[in-house]
């Protein structure tokens, strides 16, 4: 009995002094391994063995790059979206099964454990491809049926600020689908079964929303002014959405203005509203139709008559009157206004045709002088713009100077100076003998309009600063 104790000790030291030197082995490898793959490694099916991480990821990626997802809509139609150039976020994973722990590392090696791996292909980042791809799918087409998403809103202009529900629509969110096509690519599916109605972009912000009914209740309880301009024609009342808009206050901002608690001017919308007034309501140089004497209705563009809202004015006024919360019912600041308050050339002005060679003069209506004329010389390049104009003053006993088109000068002194456009006006022109026909072609003004001096002493004697001058072809 004692023999076969002795004998079965020896036994089981020699199995465990085997197992010490197999393990021992096993350590020595272990620690030994590098930083490559084992033998037989496969990665989401590809063959990873012997390759270091980095290579095993250019591999995998290689691989999935190659690939299409297909978008299944049914009735036998699909659509395609490029995996081309696409990165993505497994690196981790790939670290974990290069580094596998010492028991996993011996069960790989001895064939006890499945050397297949499946890791999840995390997109990092789509390519153009991929994004142009999807752009163009034709599911994200709004058709002619297609209602369009809408958030709930407050009405800005309604008297009690009413809430505007929400629409529930039937146009795609290309958020909603993408993200699931990243979901269905990290998981290594490539076909995706869809349905529209799965992908309904849906409203962010809906009726019953507490901070939407706060917002109601704190612009209920504003005390804003009113602000009513009277214009040529015309009482235009602003809207409330833009007095709001004064205030700095718009859909966007009501939750921030209402924690802050205080109604502020907010200057930089001040200036913003004060020029889109003087862009719609400025009238200088817009087209007028005008009754002319020989050759009935035309249309005149040009020229420098009418309204001109003064834009600095008119914002430190405004900004004055909003910030002590002022009705406002007033005309704007103007830096000009027609001489017909209606904003028309009216039954006072002066006509001067170009293409006759004819002034006239009317006051109330009445045709008070008729002028044979020479305008700027069409030849020379001084041609006599077109427009209407207003008379800028009037002076007697000047002298007129300028420069010749050979470069020399010229001082003409005259008894009647009435200036429209700049450095062009009418003027006695003592030095011409005739006036009228074709002269102006080759031989006329610098652009003025020359005129007999007892015409030009009644014209002078018509008109003051602001007349209407009315230059036609």
């Amino acid at each position: 009995m004692k023999k076969f104790l002795k004998k079965n000790k020896l036994y089981i030291l020699l199995v465990l002094l085997i197992l010490f030197i197999v393990n021992m082995v096993f350590i020595f490898m272990y620690l030994n391994k590098g930083e490559k793959y084992l033998k037989n490694t496969y990665i989401n099916g590809i063959d990873c063995s012997g390759l270091t991480v980095s290579q095993a990821k250019e591999k995998i990626v290689k691989d999935w790059n190659k690939k299409e997802f297909i978008i299944n809509e049914g009735n036998g139609k699909t659509e395609t979206i490029s995996l081309s150039n696409v990165t993505y976020n497994i690196d981790e994973q790939l670290n974990d099964i290069v580094n596998p722990g010492y028991f996993s590392y011996v069960m790989h090696k001895t064939h006890l454990k499945d050397n297949k791996y499946t890791i999840s292909m995390t997109i990092k980042e789509t390519s153009d491809e991929f994004n142009e791809s999807l752009k163009k799918l034709s599911v994200l087409e709004d058709g002619e049926d297609t209602t369009k998403t809408k958030n709930a809103y407050i009405n800005l202009n309604s008297e009690e600020y009413e809430i505007i529900k929400e629409v529930y629509g039937t146009n795609i969110d290309s958020y909603l689908l993408k993200k699931d096509i990243l979901k269905f690519v990290a998981k290594g599916e490539f076909t995706l079964s869809y349905n529209e109605k799965n992908y309904y972009d849906k409203p962010e912000i809906i009726s019953t929303s507490t901070i939407l009914k706060q917002e109601q209740e704190y612009l209920k309880n504003l005390d804003l002014p009113s602000i009513t301009y009277k214009m040529a024609n015309k009482d235009v009342k602003i809207e409330q959405e833009q007095v709001l808009k004064l205030y700095g206050i718009t859909n966007k901002t009501i939750e921030t203005k209402m924690k802050e608690n205080k109604l502020r001017v907010d200057k930089s919308a001040v200036k913003s509203f004060v020029n889109d007034l003087a862009a719609k309501y400025n009238t200088s140089g817009r087209m007028r139709e005008f009754k002319s004497t020989l050759s009935g209705t035309i249309s005149i563009t040009g020229g420098d008559y009418g309204y001109v809202i003064n834009k600095d004015k008119e914002i430190t006024k405004l900004t004055s009157e909003l910030n002590k919360k002022k009705n406002i019912n007033r005309k704007p600041c103007y830096s000009q206004i027609p001489y017909d308050t209606s904003d028309e050339v009216g039954d006072s002005y002066v006509e001067i045709d170009l293409t006759n060679q004819k002034l006239w003069v009317y006051k109330d209506g009445k045709k008070i002088v008729t002028s044979d004329i020479v305008t700027g010389d069409e030849a020379g390049g001084y041609s006599t713009p077109a427009g209407i104009y207003y008379l800028k003053y009037k002076q007697r006993d000047t002298t007129l100077s300028g420069s010749n088109a050979d470069g020399s000068t010229y001082n003409s002194p005259v008894s009647y100076w009435m200036p429209f456009n700049g450095g062009i006006g009418m003027h006695d022109a003592t030095w011409r003998s005739k006036f009228g026909g074709t002269i102006y072609k080759n031989n006329g003004s610098h652009g003025c309009i020359n005129m007999p001096k007892k015409n030009a002493k009644k014209t002078y004697e018509t008109i003051q600063a602001n007349y209407p001058i009315v230059v036609h072809y």
